[in-house]
């Protein structure tokens, strides 16, 4: 990398900044996931991104996307539809993208497998594409930064692009070296420091579920937070055990030390797991007078 595209402090503390404020919303996947992605358009100086976790083949020539986000400023509904279109038309990426394929298999060998689209596909071949042609152009997106990190522990394979509306500033090898700091920093954290939708969190919680979450979270006994959450006692007692259901938990002590720990747990199947069925988690007592 040449010297006048090294990293500077400027460019340095931003990416910390945004690790840290991903680590604050830990447990909540939807919203990690869309800071992290808004952050890292901030930091590239561009509209769109995305954001995925997928299990690659060792061949590459397979992927499962397990799960994605894309978060940013449209131009329009047009524009969002033809990328959701065009990756959903696509599901086996390593059939569509297989140079990002390559890329990725770089990521699980523990090499630097951040690019710019140019690096990848050459403008001459790139505008005479069907992806372009048919999806981008559309949809008024031109280049992208593409990384990719490898999460040895999970065996997954998580990837951050940012893609650049026609009217942005063409991506710099400063971005792609900002996005490449970045993915360095989240791809370890991923399942293991940030909660993924698999795993429990706050992200498949209804409202009422959440801010009675919140409150407890908070210290506040189940009369309190019926108080300041205007709802009768016995309907928060129903959602605190509601709570210990969804977590595997069997008391407000092991909900709070989950919480604490910040160290996501899985979920069975992809679905909740169920506490012992002889504890309290199966059916709470009548909430007390005063409790």
């Amino acid at each position: 990398m040449g010297k006048s595209f090294r990293l500077r402090a400027a460019d340095v503390e931003p990416v910390y900044r945004l690790v840290e404020e991903c680590r604050e919303l830990w447990a909540d996947a939807d919203a990690w996931q869309r800071h992290l992605v808004r952050g890292a358009c901030r930091l590239t100086g561009t509209a769109v991104g995305q954001y995925n976790e997928q299990c690659i083949t060792p061949d590459l020539q397979s992927t499962q996307i397990l799960d994605e986000t894309f978060e940013g400023e449209w131009r329009d509904e047009t524009a969002r539809a033809c990328m959701i279109r065009m990756y959903r038309n696509h599901a086996n990426r390593a059939t569509f993208f297989p140079r990002c394929m390559r890329l990725a298999g770089r990521a699980i060998g523990g090499l630097e497998a951040t690019a710019l689209r140019r690096d990848l596909r050459p403008d001459d071949e790139w505008y005479r594409s069907f992806v372009f042609n048919e999806y981008r152009l559309p949809g008024h997106f031109d280049d992208a930064i593409i990384s990719f990190g490898y999460n040895r522990p999970r065996g997954v394979v998580v990837m951050l692009a940012t893609n650049h509306d026609v009217s942005d500033p063409a991506p710099t090898p400063r971005g792609a070296a900002v996005l490449a700091l970045l993915m360095r920093q989240i791809a370890p954290l991923v399942g293991t420091s940030l909660a993924t939708r698999a795993q429990h969190g706050a992200h498949s919680l209804s409202p009422r579920l959440r801010q009675t979450l919140d409150r407890l979270l908070a210290g506040d006994s189940e009369k309190q937070a019926a108080q300041k959450l205007n709802l009768h006692p016995t309907t928060v007692h129903d959602y605190v055990g509601e709570l210990f259901r969804r977590f595997g938990v069997d008391s407000r002590g092991e909900l709070m030390a989950y919480f604490i720990s910040r160290r996501p747990r899985a979920m069975r199947d992809g679905q909740p797991t169920t506490a012992p069925q002889s504890r309290r988690a199966r059916r709470l007592p009548a909430p007390r007078p005063g409790a």
